[in-house]
């Protein structure tokens, strides 16, 4: 599990995330407060996630944002 601040854009109505130069979309956001940490990695498998990662996201509190890879996409650097 990772904790980092991340940038995020909606594209095609899909919340996505860049993240370490890879493109994800958030398939899940749960507050940290709603799940046991020992429960995370059960539920990334579960749900076919990638990676999770834990911070604020759009000034809530503090969450898991369990992501999928958008494996196509090429991020190059903004203009």
């Amino acid at each position: 599990m990772n904790q980092q601040t991340t940038n995020s854009m909606k594209i095609l109505g899909k919340e996505t995330v860049n993240y370490q130069d890879k493109l994800y979309y958030i398939y899940r956001r749960i507050r940290v407060t709603q799940l046991k940490t020992e429960y995370v990695s059960e539920l990334k498998e579960f749900w076919l996630c990638d990676i999770v990662i834990r911070g604020r996201y759009q000034n809530e509190d503090d969450s898991f944002l369990f992501l999928r890879e958008i494996s196509d996409a090429v991020v190059i650097s903004q203009i």
